[in-house]
C-alpha cells in the first residue's frame, strides 16, 4: 500500500520536480525523513510495476488529518491502480 505521505513525496519530487529540501519543507518534515519516504515510495511503485501487481493508494479516512500539503475531497477513499501491490490483474 502506498501511504498518503509517500504519494505526496512522489508528487512533489517527481511530478513537480522540486528539490528534496523544498519538498520536505512543504510537507513539514526533515529532508532525511523525506529521503527515506521517497525511497520507500519509489521502491513500492517500481516493485508493483515490475511484478504486475496492483498498487493501492491510501487516502486518509474521514476525520483523519492528511499529511501537510495533501488535499482530498469528501468522497476520497482508498483506491487501486489497475496493473499495479496486492493482486494481479486478470485482464
Amino acid at each position: 500500500m502506498l501511504r498518503a505521505d509517500e504519494m505526496e513525496a512522489l508528487r512533489l519530487c517527481d511530478l513537480e520536480g522540486l528539490y528534496q529540501e523544498e519538498s520536505a519543507r512543504r510537507m513539514g518534515i526533515s529532508r532525511t525523513t523525506l529521503s527515506r519516504t521517497i525511497a520507500r515510495a519509489r521502491a513500492k511503485v517500481t516493485g508493483a510495476l515490475l511484478t504486475g501487481q496492483r498498487l493501492v493508494i491510501q487516502i486518509p479516512e474521514h476525520g483523519e488529518e492528511p499529511p501537510q500539503g495533501i488535499q482530498h475531497s469528501d468522497n476520497d477513499h482508498p483506491r487501486s491502480v489497475p496493473g499495479c501491490a496486492g493482486q494481479r490483474d486478470e485482464t
